[in-house]
């Protein structure tokens, strides 16, 4: 019994190389950041790859792989190489980290903390000038379209959901196969914007890419500033991404991207008053048949 709690506690701790990377990455800079992010985000499928493979992966120089081993404290590539391919499974291990017990009141603590954090970092970080060409774009498009996967997919439905209430038209799709149909209908006069915490769901990547490729405006929001989404994105939108999660997408990056929604909500009601106020009218006449 001793040593299967052993064993389960030893499944508990972050692997020693990602806690590593955690541990350093806001001190890291340039090729040598963009590798720590891109292990983070692909941690289960680095260890099939090749020095040389992971520098074009994470589109560094492989000499910026070797110096990112050295600010982690491997010996060489093959230390680190061999360091990842050990990895279990990264999501459960975070996971329990933050939570250590069933104590309810350290779990609240715990998950606020981390909300307050992103979203603070977050806001102090937020380029203004962004902010007002989203809105800008937002108010110019003739159709605006609204992709992501996942829980960024929930967070899409969300900013849709915000945009409808106040009264401007826009579609939005999680189904890949009708994100790119939807996509090749648009022309110059329209919006496609893409959510990922990543930066890397290749479903959203390639719509914002095929969107730019028929004209249309595109904005994105991510945690990653130089993840792939940023090519193709005229407007990019970011939230701090909280390095103590390693890249799992936990309940902060969400807070965060939904309070950048409700910003641009709220630029894009102030700027339109006069459609907003009728559309939220026409909303709550709607919805009152459906309340007791």
């Amino acid at each position: 019994m001793s040593s299967e709690n052993d064993r389960l506690n030893e499944l508990d701790k972050p692997p020693e190389v990602l806690a590593k990377i955690r541990d350093v990455l806001k001190q890291l800079s340039g090729e040598e950041r963009l590798v720590a992010e891109y292990i983070m985000l692909n941690y289960d499928t680095a260890p099939a790859l090749s020095l040389v493979q992971l520098a074009e992966k994470a589109q560094v120089s492989p000499s910026a792989v070797v110096r990112f081993c050295d600010c982690i404290g491997c010996d060489g590539f093959h230390e680190l190489h061999t360091a990842l391919a050990a990895i279990d499974s990264v999501a459960a291990c975070v996971f329990f980290d933050q939570f250590k017990d069933v104590d309810l009141e350290h779990v609240t603590t715990s998950v606020f903390q981390d909300i307050r954090q992103m979203l603070d970092e977050t806001q102090a970080s937020l380029d203004m000038e962004s902010l007002q060409k989203a809105v800008d774009a937002i108010l110019a498009a003739d159709q605006i379209l609204i992709v992501g996967m996942g829980t960024s997919g929930s967070t899409a439905q969300e900013f849709a959901y915000r945009l409808q209430w106040i009264g401007v038209p826009c579609k939005q799709y999680v189904d890949p196969h009708r994100q790119l149909m939807a996509v090749t209908l648009l022309d110059e006069h329209d919006l496609v914007i893409g959510v990922s915490h990543s930066g890397r769901t290749t479903n959203v990547v390639d719509a914002l890419k095929l969107a730019k490729e028929c004209g249309a405006t595109t904005m994105c929001i991510t945690d990653f500033p130089h993840s792939p989404i940023t090519k193709f994105a005229d407007i990019c939108l970011y939230a701090v991404h909280v390095e103590s999660s390693l890249g799992v997408e936990m309940i902060a990056t969400r807070a965060a991207h939904l309070a950048i929604v409700d910003v641009i909500m709220a630029g894009v009601a102030l700027q339109n008053k006069e459609q907003t106020i009728k559309s939220i009218k026409r909303q709550e006449r709607l919805l009152v048949n459906l309340r007791y």
